[in-house]
Parts: C-alpha cells; structure tokens; sequence
C-alpha cells in the first residue's frame, strides 16, 4: 500500500500528517497481531517506510485504466527505507528529509546509515517512536543513549561503542534488535581495518 500527502491540495504539515498516519496503522496492526495470537488465525506484521521529496503527481496509465498516483526517486528511496525494518527489527523507518520536518512533533532515533540499492551515497535512516508528548521516559532515555553510541561509532570508536550498543538492548523496553546489530557491527570492525574515506555507511547489496 501506498500513500502520499502534500496532493493535489499543499499540506504545510504533509510529514507530520504522514508519521500520524503510519503511527496509527502500526497500533492497529499491533492489535491485529494480539488478535491472530488468541484465534490462531495467521499472523501479518507489516512494516512501514516514510520519505519526503519532490516526485511527479497526477493521473498515470492508459485512457482505460489510469490511477492518481506519485513517481520518482524519493518514492524507490522511501520502498528501500520500508524493506529496512528488516534488518533492524523495527516498525517504521523515515528518512533523513522526513526527520528534520517533524523532529519537533515526533521522537526518533537515528538507526544507521545505509546506502541503499539503487543509490550512491549514503542515507541515515530514523525510528519513528511517537509523538513526544505520548512516548515514555524510559523509551525516551533508551533512545537518547543509543544515538550517543551511534556517534561513537561514526567516530570510529567501535570497541566503546559496541559496549554502548549492548547496554542499549539491555534497557531498551522492548526487545532492540538494531542495538545487536550494530553490536555486531562494531565488533567485526574492531578486528579489521577500513580505509579512511569510511564514514560509518553500510552497503547494501539487496532490496
């Protein structure tokens, strides 16, 4: 499924409205999960990517058969960011352009940065968590402690920030796969070299 906000009426709010919006579904697919859970009907986690960008807008297709729809670079990019949560075991991931528009509404956490299939520089990606006024202190604490480990490992550090990578799954308030994911991360780059033109990117080489 595919939304966008912004058309055809300017929304000044369009990124904020979309992180509401995807905030909403996932508490709802939360629920749907419990209910699987206790039915024993299958269970159908789903997964969210939020970009913003400049994209063409409008009626695509055949005189037949056409659809009101968005096309364009941010639009791959914000597919990419979706098939992340993957690898970090989270619900909702935005991007860098994303992030700076609601940081003042929204917390987030900066998870890694990725260059993407399909692009040639690097994009840090966030953990959408809530809107400020809803989310926990605890959450709010795990979340700062893990963006200090992640500046330590842009600095290279990788021993201390592996440490401080497990202290963050240790408190998180759920299970923090990203946490052990960088954990690992930092390990392996502690025992072996890297060029000096590394700037903390991981390459990903599938969709």
């Amino acid at each position: 499924v595919m939304a966008f906000w912004g058309a055809p009426d300017p929304q000044a709010d369009h990124a904020v409205r979309a992180c509401r919006g995807a905030l909403a579904m996932a508490e709802q697919v939360a629920a749907l999960l419990v209910e699987a859970e206790e039915t024993g009907a299958p269970r159908l986690p789903t997964r969210f990517g939020l970009n913003t960008g400049e994209v063409m807008v409008g009626n695509i297709g055949a005189p037949d058969r056409f659809n009101y729809a968005i096309l364009g670079d941010p639009v791959n990019t914000a597919a990419r960011i979706e098939g992340l949560n993957k690898v970090y075991g989270t619900t909702i991931l935005v991007g860098a352009r994303t992030a700076a528009l609601v940081n003042q509404e929204m917390l987030l956490r900066r998870v890694d940065r990725v260059q993407v299939k399909g692009r040639s520089q690097g994009l840090d990606v966030y953990e959408l968590l809530g809107e400020h006024t809803k989310v926990d202190e605890q959450t709010r604490a795990a979340a700062t402690r893990y963006e200090a480990a992640f500046t330590t490992y842009l600095r290279g550090e990788f021993e201390v920030a592996q440490a401080e990578f497990e202290a963050c799954a240790a408190v998180w308030p759920r299970a923090d796969h990203a946490a052990q994911v960088l954990a690992k991360r930092c390990n392996e780059l502690a025992h072996r070299p890297h060029d000096g033109d590394w700037d903390g990117t991981l390459h990903m080489r599938t969709k």
